[in-house]
């Protein structure tokens, strides 16, 4: 919550969405362990409504950030690269191939001006290699943030108030 105040205290407008079968929603809060790699990669039409949305109500696509932690980091790096108007995403724990979500191919396929803020805790071995091998296939389209014991995705944030505060700076250095 404070990352979206302090957005909205910048400016910036945001909408969290609450992913299907997570948080929340619908089979909430676990419920995402139960789906196949199907549902999984499904979760890209979460995206596209909350888009949907957003432009529906005026929201100027160059002037969005995509942010996602874990399989929402993937997520947000796959519907940049499909979607050359959207100029930014903060990937919080982003994975190679989540259920197959994946993101090695989508990072090489940022186009010019496209900027991805890559976040990882080292003990979170999976996302820190990850964000490596993803910053070393894009090094001038990637910036790395890499903390220690702060944990995985959302948890971050809660864990590092300064983690915090440079995502929200980088943001909205970029919008």
């Amino acid at each position: 919550e404070h990352v979206a105040t302090a957005l909205v205290e910048k400016g910036i407008s945001c909408l969290a969405v609450d992913l299907r079968g997570h948080g929340k929603s619908e089979g909430g809060p676990d419920g995402y362990k139960q789906f196949s790699d199907e549902e999984h990669q499904e979760k890209v039409w979460d995206v596209r409504a909350a888009w949907k949305f957003l432009s529906e109500h005026g929201v100027q696509m160059e002037r969005t950030a995509l942010v996602g932690a874990s399989i929402g980091a993937n997520l947000a790096i796959r519907y940049l690269a499909e979607n050359a108007s959207f100029a930014i995403a903060v990937a919080l724990s982003p994975g190679r191939n989540y259920r197959g979500v994946t993101t090695d191919d989508a990072i090489v396929r940022l186009t010019p001006g496209q900027m991805v803020l890559l976040v990882a805790s080292e003990e979170d071995t999976v996302s820190a290699e990850a964000v490596a091998l993803l910053h070393e296939k894009n090094p001038l389209q990637t910036e790395v943030v890499l903390k220690q014991d702060i944990g995985h995705g959302t948890d971050m944030l809660a864990q590092d108030r300064a983690l915090q505060d440079s995502v929200i700076d980088w943001v909205a250095e970029r919008i």
